[in-house]
C-alpha cells in the first residue's frame, strides 16, 4: 500500500512538473511571434529578443505580455516634440492573423487600432 502511494504521488509531481513546463514555453512562443520588424504606413516597430523594441527613429523602451496584453514601457525622444526624454506606459490588446504575418493592436480604453505588417 505505501509503495502504491509512493508511486502515485510521484507520477502526480511528474505530471505537474511537466505541465508547469508547457507553460512556460508556451508564454515564451508568444513573445517570440512579436520579434522582429512590424511596418505600417510611415512608422515601424521592431521588436528585440531582450526585451527592447524601438518605434522610428525617436522612441524606444521595453516591452512585455501581461494578462493577454503587450505592454510597452516607452521613451520618446523626438527633438522639439518632447526634449524631456518622456516616458510612457502603453497597453494594446493584440492578435496574430496570416500566420503570424499581421499583428492588429488595439488601445483597450479607446478600441483605436492599429494593423501592422511583418516586414
Amino acid at each position: 500500500m505505501k509503495k502504491q502511494l509512493l508511486i502515485l504521488g510521484l507520477i502526480t509531481l511528474l505530471i505537474i512538473v511537466e505541465l508547469s513546463g508547457c507553460t512556460e514555453n508556451k508564454s515564451k512562443s508568444e513573445l517570440d511571434k512579436f520579434l522582429g520588424t512590424w511596418g505600417s504606413g510611415n512608422y515601424t516597430y521592431t521588436f528585440y529578443s531582450n526585451g527592447t523594441f524601438v518605434r522610428g527613429e525617436y522612441i524606444s523602451g521595453t516591452y512585455t505580455l501581461v494578462g493577454g496584453k503587450l505592454v510597452l514601457n516607452t521613451t520618446d525622444n523626438t527633438p522639439g516634440v518632447h526634449p524631456d526624454n518622456r516616458k510612457f506606459i502603453v497597453t494594446f490588446n493584440y492578435v496574430f492573423s496570416d500566420f503570424d504575418q499581421t499583428l492588429f493592436l488595439t488601445v483597450p480604453e479607446t478600441g483605436i487600432g492599429q494593423i501592422l505588417s511583418r516586414q
